[in-house]
């Protein structure tokens, strides 16, 4: 089985338990991750924001190599890559602070980033900043959408309507607020960004 396989998550929570699922880009409401990358296909792609590893499985069914980056290493990691059979494609690389991750990322060639890591308005901008320069194409994860009766609906970022804070509305803010330079597609909970 693939990890981009629907039915590889009940898989991993059969093994793990459901508490594999929790905080994980593959277990929301509204677009799948496998949708989101429908179609693509990439030579490396960097991801910040390891956690448990689910999402860097699947990633690695869309391109050649992964490389993740993330301040905490998970004991799930290697054991899901194994599943999946997909260890060979990936490299974790633990760093302990954003200057040691940009120090990384600097040194590293990648065509897509995928950005999932604290979800503050500084810290995204900072993940975002890092990458920016160095791929055509960046997937955000956790934009900001609602669920009124079914599907979901992105919910335009509002500066005047929130408050500054640092409780996970990075996303948002950076895409519907700053508007960085490129095309935006929002597709919840997901959004790219493409290099004009």
């Amino acid at each position: 089985m693939r990890a981009s396989d629907p039915q590889a998550v009940n898989l991993l929570a059969s093994i793990f338990g459901d508490g594999i699922k929790m905080q994980s880009a593959l277990c929301e409401p509204g677009t799948r991750l496998t949708e989101a990358l429908a179609g693509c296909r990439f030579r490396r792609i960097l991801e910040i924001g390891t956690f448990q590893g689910l999402t860097a499985a699947v990633l690695a069914d869309y391109a050649d190599s992964v490389v993740t980056l993330d301040i905490q290493r998970q004991p799930t990691c290697e054991q899901v890559w194994d599943i999946f059979d997909v260890q060979s494609k990936i490299t974790q690389i633990i760093v302990k602070d954003n200057a040691e991750k940009g120090s990384v990322v600097r040194g590293l060639d990648f065509d897509m980033a995928f950005i999932d890591g604290a979800h503050g308005r500084q810290e995204v901008a900072f993940d975002f900043g890092i990458v920016r320069q160095k791929c055509q194409h960046a997937l955000f994860h956790d934009y900001p959408f609602a669920v009124p009766w079914g599907d979901p609906i992105p919910m335009t970022y509002c500066y005047h309507e929130h408050q500054w804070n640092d409780t996970g509305d990075g996303v948002g803010f950076l895409l519907d607020v700053i508007q960085p330079a490129g095309q935006i597609e929002r597709i919840p909970p997901f959004a790219w960004w493409r290099k004009e």
